[in-house]
């Protein structure tokens, strides 16, 4: 057992320079291969190897220790940082209102043809009807929807994948 160990520590000393034995003839015979430098591989071969040195490092010295973040300021409309909860949560709250009500002006949710035709989601047969270039557009659509609806008919040879997606 000892001269296992021994003979394994002396292989791991002589590991490193194995390693970049091997890199530099994997650099050689890929350069030969193609149209590269060696030395660019070579090159770009080493720092991987160290990128992941480091990264092995940093998980072992990580390792146990969580890491958390905790919101303690949001920045306003205004520019100035909130850190009270009521304000930041006010401020959270108006954010998401804008990023989810972002579409809620376009023609496809305020125009009442398209809403029945469509629903919110179009998920409706209409939109197969879009597709197969058989739909009716309402007269009171915008002249932009009209464009676009006129050319979302899908091109000959192209097959649908499925009508219906859930959500």
């Amino acid at each position: 057992m000892k001269e296992a160990y021994h003979s394994y520590r002396q292989v791991k000393k002589e590991a490193g320079g194995a390693r970049l034995a091997f890199l530099e003839d994997l650099a050689q015979a890929q350069a030969e291969e193609g149209n590269v430098s060696a030395e660019g591989l070579l090159k770009a071969f080493i720092h991987r190897e160290q990128a992941r040195s480091t990264s092995r490092k940093i998980k072992v010295m990580m390792r146990g220790t969580q890491l958390s973040s905790v919101l303690d300021h949001v920045i306003g409309p205004d520019g100035r940082a909130v850190n009270d909860q009521q304000g930041m949560c006010r401020i959270l709250a108006e954010e998401n209102r804008k990023r989810f009500l972002q579409s809620f002006h376009t023609p496809f949710m305020c125009n009442q043809d398209l809403v029945r035709d469509f629903g919110r989601l179009g998920l409706d047969p209409e939109t197969d009807a879009v597709l197969q270039g058989q739909y009716t557009i309402p007269l009171s659509c915008p002249n932009g929807v009209r464009l676009f609806l006129e050319q979302m008919e899908r091109p000959v040879g192209v097959q649908m994948v499925s009508s219906r997606i859930s959500t």
